[in-house]
């Protein structure tokens, strides 16, 4: 990892490589994975406009701010990690960029801290190693990344996102009315498309999970073509146009192309609804410097109280930062405990089949 000093106010960009990437409890379709053409466009915004709204905020900022700490000189160093697996389709640079004028702002109007550090992490291995050395006091990572980091070293999940008026999204499985009585059983060799945005990884977990438990094939024998869109209204107007027979996209990104056309709901049909998931998880290492992390924690769940940080979160069609809901991530682990244990009962049944036939 770059440990290269830093002037006050400018951002350095690094990668802290791991021997493994991470591993998510999706090992029957590796194929597809490895296929995926995702444009994760609404996490970009989040990120963006996270960092705005930690290093942007005016002197005096909202409300009463938390008392600092003294001399600049005695400040701490920022230093915030990314996972890499958020960043497969555009390069950190692109945020990254977007902040450098604002720190150096940040620098002469409020004291904060005398410098920052953002870096990239690759596999779970890079980040219990980065986190057990205190290498970061924050960092964003994909909810089934926070599932397998929260037991590996002192965190403390601060907050996710909210958009459409709503923190947790919900993924739904559609399809044309015409096709009469249709079901999940009844897409088996037909073609489907998912909407790859930050919910990526939790539709394929919760698709392949739906399979499962109608003791159908996987994702990859099930249906005839896996396909992923970048945007929502490339899965769903195919779809609506029968071009294709199946889509997955989030229940806002439904909800809004129903409302720019009312014949869309009229067409479409939903088979499948997952409970509300979270996608993603900001949280602060719990050893860090306590009066940065009450400066930066303040900042961030004040943020929507100002009409100027609400200008900042609109640019990026967010409707604010919500603090984290355990309740509301627990639908992320039951998905996860759900998909192992049908996972091994299948490895088991297959196991007992072949020795079955071996018997005969």
């Amino acid at each position: 990892m770059n440990n290269s000093s830093q002037a006050p106010g400018e951002t350095s960009g690094s990668r802290c490589q791991a021997s493994s990437r991470c591993r998510v409890p999706m090992q029957r379709i590796p194929r597809l994975r490895a296929a995926l053409s995702a444009n994760p466009v609404g996490l970009k915004r989040f990120i963006v406009a996270a960092f705005l709204l930690i290093l942007t905020l005016p002197s005096g900022g909202l409300g009463t701010e938390p008392a600092g700490p003294g001399p600049a000189a005695t400040l701490p160093e920022l230093r915030m990690a990314f996972s890499q697996l958020l960043f497969r389709e555009f390069s950190v640079e692109e945020g990254l960029a977007a902040t450098r004028t604002w720190l150096h702002t940040l620098g002469k109007s409020r004291s904060v801290f005398r410098s920052s550090k953002t870096f990239l992490v690759d596999g779970i291995e890079g980040f219990v190693q980065a986190g057990s050395d205190h290498q970061f006091d924050l960092a964003l990572v994909s909810s089934l990344e926070y599932l397998q980091l929260e037991e590996q070293f002192p965190l403390v999940p601060w907050f996710t996102y909210q958009r459409g008026g709503q923190t947790g999204q919900q993924l739904v499985l559609l399809t044309q009315r015409a096709q009469g009585d249709a079901s999940l059983e009844s897409l088996r060799g037909k073609s489907l498309i998912i909407y790859a945005n930050e919910n990526e990884e939790l539709a394929f977990l919760w698709l392949e999970t739906l399979l499962m438990e109608r003791n159908l094939p996987g994702i990859e024998d099930f249906f005839g073509i896996v396909k992923t869109s970048a945007k929502p209204s490339l899965a769903v107007l195919p779809v609506y146009f029968g071009r294709n027979d199946a889509c997955i996209v989030t229940h806002e990104a439904f909800t809004v192309m129903s409302e720019l056309n009312p014949q869309v709901p009229n067409k479409l049909v939903t088979l499948e609804t997952s409970p509300p998931l979270m996608p993603v998880v900001l949280f602060a290492h719990k050893n860090s410097d306590l009066w940065l992390l009450e400066q930066v924690h303040w900042s961030l769940s004040t943020a929507h109280e100002s009409t100027w940080a609400q200008q900042v979160l609109m640019a990026f069609r967010l409707k604010k930062l919500d603090a984290f809901d355990p309740a509301l991530f627990e639908n992320v682990r039951k998905l996860v405990q759900r998909h192992r244990f049908l996972s091994h009962k299948s490895s088991v049944a297959n196991q007992a089949a072949f020795l079955n036939r071996r018997e005969q």
